[in-house]
């Protein structure tokens, strides 16, 4: 089935297929100029359907089009028998902001449902009112071990060291998901009470590059230390060898340069995005030849990000500037052109 026209998807709201409401729900999300009342009342309907994906899309469409007079039946959805439809409510009236909608998001942090509750806390931290924190703070108790990650997750967003303690008893949560996003929360607050756990870590491959990552905001002598260790195996995948090299280079640590200039050169392509942002985030020059040689042959590499990091170099290296100069006037990939043009522009501007 194709794209319905907007007319025809104002009909579909009521069509007997669920293929068709569902198109028409997609389709009203993007209505023509002068439309967006018409698109509200046709998605209006189909947060009423009876097929929970083609609420779900409704919910999204209302969303896209800020419908804040829809906001009432939004937050019905909030009671929702289906757990994503109920998510997607949570979700859209957090994008719609207001006094009525933060009020239900509070409540729902007390919902019977933990699906609910744990969006709400996502919600409560987007919207980020001055008591966000206190608010938040008691989901670290919940009974279900999702919210309590998802409510220290929250706190180290907030970015507010009053939580700390509360995050640092979480450490010794039964569950391992909590435990690591305490730790991660603690480490956004510059806290080292969650290095021991990131240590070990490291030694698991589903949790050793967000591990390191978070070590690189550390400077604790030990984690360094297995940090280089980590960045000079020989079998080390160049993705967590970007990372091990970004946190070691976050530390000042010269042995970051190194790993990082390995993932760019690594035959995989994985960890040279990483890499390449990661030197363009903290402006490591001395790679900038590196960056350059990049820019030329990608390999597999987004040219944006080369261009950006490039970009951030050009104001010390005579070399990634030149390189810019290139990518600007490249016309195989206007995309990375035009970024590199935009960088161009940034640093001239800094410089006047």
């Amino acid at each position: 089935m194709g794209r319905p026209t907007f007319a025809a998807a104002l009909t579909d709201v009521r069509a007997k297929g669920r293929a068709s409401r569902l198109a028409a729900a997609e389709r009203l999300a993007s209505p023509p100029e002068g439309k967006h009342a018409e698109a509200e009342e046709g998605l209006a309907i189909l947060a009423d359907d009876l097929d929970a994906a083609v609420r779900e899309h409704a919910l999204r469409g209302l969303g896209y089009l800020d419908a804040e007079s829809q906001l009432p039946l939004i937050l019905a959805r909030f009671e929702d028998g289906v757990p994503s439809v109920r998510q997607v409510a949570i979700i859209t009236a957090g994008h719609l902001g207001g006094p009525v909608a933060e009020h239900a998001i509070r409540e729902a942090l007390e919902s019977r449902h933990a699906d609910v509750r744990f969006q709400a806390v996502m919600g409560v931290a987007s919207l980020a009112p001055p008591d966000a924190t206190q608010v938040i703070a008691p989901l670290l108790a919940d009974a279900d071990a999702e919210v309590r990650a998802h409510a220290a997750e929250a706190l180290g967003k907030l970015g507010d060291g009053g939580a700390a303690d509360a995050l640092a008893a979480m450490l010794d949560d039964d569950e391992a998901e909590p435990r690591r996003e305490a730790a991660l929360a603690l480490a956004s607050l510059g806290d080292p009470r969650g290095v021991t756990q990131f240590r070990q870590a490291l030694q698991f491959t589903e949790t050793a590059i967000a591990a390191a990552m978070a070590l690189g905001e550390l400077d604790e002598d030990e984690a360094r230390e297995d940090l280089a260790a980590i960045a000079g195996r020989f079998m080390l995948s160049p993705l967590m060898r970007a990372a091990v090299g970004g946190a070691l280079s976050r530390l000042s640590d010269p042995r970051g340069t190194t790993a990082l200039r390995a993932a760019l050169r690594a035959l995989r392509s994985d960890g040279r995005g990483l890499a390449a942002e990661t030197i363009g985030e903290l402006r490591i020059v001395e790679l900038a030849e590196d960056l350059a040689a990049l820019s030329i042959r990608p390999r597999g590499t987004d040219p944006v990000v080369i261009a950006i990091a490039l970009g951030r170099l050009a104001e010390k290296s005579a070399v990634a500037r030149k390189a810019l100069e290139a990518m600007a006037s490249a016309a195989q990939d206007e995309e990375a052109a035009q970024a590199a043009r935009d960088a161009q522009a940034a640093l001239e501007t800094s410089e006047t």
